[in-house]
């Protein structure tokens, strides 16, 4: 990328309400990282000298990984956040300010959307 502009912040979460909400509905993440599968097991091999693997505290509040898309004159934008919850916040423009965040009834990390020919809208992760 050559020629781009920083608009600021489009989103923050301090607009993610249900993350600080004990009443919040809470849906389980998709990794378990007490059972790792092969290919996670890989990974720790990879990425520790001794296999043991150390998982980073984030604060619940952090955002990760966010995908967005456009659809019927409005922007999406879907998130997770570092308590394994997720959601979608939706702007004019693509570059925001996205509001109105409502979580997802899913656990996850990586949102993506994928939007097919025939206009229906896949999201994955």
């Amino acid at each position: 990328m050559v020629d781009w502009v920083d608009h600021g912040i489009s989103f923050d979460s301090s607009k993610v309400k249900w993350v600080n909400d004990k009443n919040a509905p809470k849906y389980p993440g998709s990794i378990d990282w007490s059972k790792p599968t092969p290919f996670l097991k890989k990974m720790i091999e990879k990425d520790t000298k001794d296999g043991k693997l150390e998982i980073p505290k984030f604060p619940d509040d952090m955002l990760f990984a966010p995908d967005a898309t456009y659809k019927n004159g409005k922007y999406y934008l879907y998130f997770c956040m570092a308590e394994s919850s997720e959601g979608v916040a939706v702007a004019d423009k693509p570059e925001g300010p996205f509001d109105s965040p409502i979580q997802l009834p899913c656990g996850g990390i990586d949102p993506a959307v994928f939007i097919d020919e025939d206009g229906q809208a896949y999201f994955y992760w």
